[in-house]
């Protein structure tokens, strides 16, 4: 059944190039691509040194093992170009091959999980990774002793879970690169109902603070929020606010919302454009980084195109350019 979530197909995976005398025959590997992590498209190039006659090439999607995780994926070719001779003096071209980690947490499966216990054991699954220490865990904020078998490639840890959302995030790194998973579980004490919601008293986003008032298209204005001239990067001065933020998406997990980015009228339409795009890209991401999970969120940078004051004072571009969310979707 649809979720509305997407999933990830990009688990690590590369292509094998096989030649053999019939059909599907893998008498001989002649070469192989180093492991496809992308889905833009990139161009390889194979050179092949058969030791014997080959009337066939076999092509297949391989998956480097051991494998902690199920086939998910295929290689999608295109252009396959002609195989032409070349010098046997010439230098062959070696691409590194690139191994960062996978993370996959296994327990809570899902995001956003309710739990009556407050006693919680957390697991996840990890690849590429050989030692402790490149393995970083956080409960709310907080880095937290984990447990970690190297045979096995599985961390787990015993938490004591706080009343409420708990987020819970795994990183992990390594020379080629770091990945990393985050998950939600809210624990509720035996002594509270099931709809009882920890208490939310914002001091900048007051708009947030009456869900009786909030409705579907219903727009809040990320009050005291701004950015440096031209740029999109999120300031240290706007991390309390987009904390209330995440606070309110945190205990109202049936609401879904847009984050739009405006400017005031001294650019040009397409700069305009550009920079409140990026800008309310910049509040999801930081969103998504806490842990709200990306299908509640959707970004869209209106430009200059919806302004709400005039443009002929300072005070009023300086209303018009923006942050503002939307209420996209209530279910509860």
């Amino acid at each position: 059944a649809a979720t509305g979530k997407e999933e990830n197909f990009a688990n690590p995976v590369k292509m094998r190039i096989w030649g053999g005398n019939q059909v599907c025959s893998r008498k001989e590997l002649l070469d192989e691509s180093p492991l496809i992590n992308h889905s833009e498209w990139r161009e390889y190039s194979f050179r092949f040194e058969p030791s014997m006659k080959h009337t066939y090439f076999f092509l297949e999607v391989f998956y480097k093992t051991p494998s902690l995780f199920p086939y998910n994926g295929n290689i999608l070719i295109d252009d396959l170009g002609n195989i032409f001779p070349i010098p046997c003096e010439e230098k062959e071209i070696v691409e590194e091959e690139k191994n960062p980690p996978i993370v996959n947490i296994t327990n809570p499966v899902n995001n956003g999980l309710e739990t009556r216990e407050q006693g919680f054991r957390f697991t996840a699954d990890v690849a590429n990774i050989s030692r402790k220490s490149q393995l970083t865990f956080f409960v709310n904020g907080t880095e937290t002793e984990i447990g970690f078998n190297v045979a096995m490639g599985s961390v787990t840890a015993n938490l004591e879970l706080e009343p409420g959302p708990n987020r819970l995030k795994l990183s992990a790194r390594n020379k080629d690169g770091q990945n990393q998973e985050s998950r939600t579980v809210n624990y509720i004490p035996p002594s509270q109902p099931v709809t009882a919601k920890p208490d939310f008293t914002p001091r900048v986003l007051t708009g947030l603070k009456d869900r009786s008032e909030l409705s579907e298209g219903k727009k809040i204005p990320l009050n005291k929020m701004f950015f440096m001239a031209d740029s999109s990067r999120i300031e240290v001065d706007n991390f309390p606010i987009l904390d209330e933020l995440f606070r309110f998406m945190m205990l109202n997990e049936d609401i879904s919302i847009e984050v739009g980015g405006h400017t005031n009228n001294r650019c040009q339409v397409e700069f305009c454009q550009m920079l409140s795009e990026a800008r309310a890209k910049s509040v999801v991401e930081y969103l998504v980084d806490k842990g709200i999970p990306e299908y509640r969120l959707k970004y869209k940078g209106y430009g200059k195109s919806e302004p709400i004051a005039t443009n002929n004072t300072a005070t009023g571009r300086k209303r018009n350019q923006r942050v503002e969310v939307t209420i996209l979707k209530m279910e509860g």
